[in-house]
């Protein structure tokens, strides 16, 4: 149920995100590499804590998929207050 509430709240779609909020808009060529680089700079600033130093991309892609349902949650919960 929250993925769907998700989908179709009006404040997670992408014009309100670029146009209210001022988000770069991403092509859709460039989607996927932007979404890695984020990874990757999350990751290197992990790995400075020694809990996480053995960490890999697919770990936190993992943990990130394991926690959707959980995180759309919180993000509609914030946009409702």
């Amino acid at each position: 149920m929250a993925i769907k509430n998700f989908l179709t709240c009006s404040k997670f779609r992408n014009e309100y995100l670029v146009e209210e909020k001022g988000w770069l808009q991403l092509t859709n060529e460039n989607t996927y590499s932007c979404y890695l680089k984020f990874l990757r700079s999350l990751l290197n600033q992990l790995k400075s804590d020694t809990r996480f130093s053995d960490m890999k991309i697919y770990d936190l892609e993992m943990t990130l998929f394991w926690n959707a349902e959980q995180l759309t949650k919180s993000a509609i919960e914030r946009v409702k207050s």
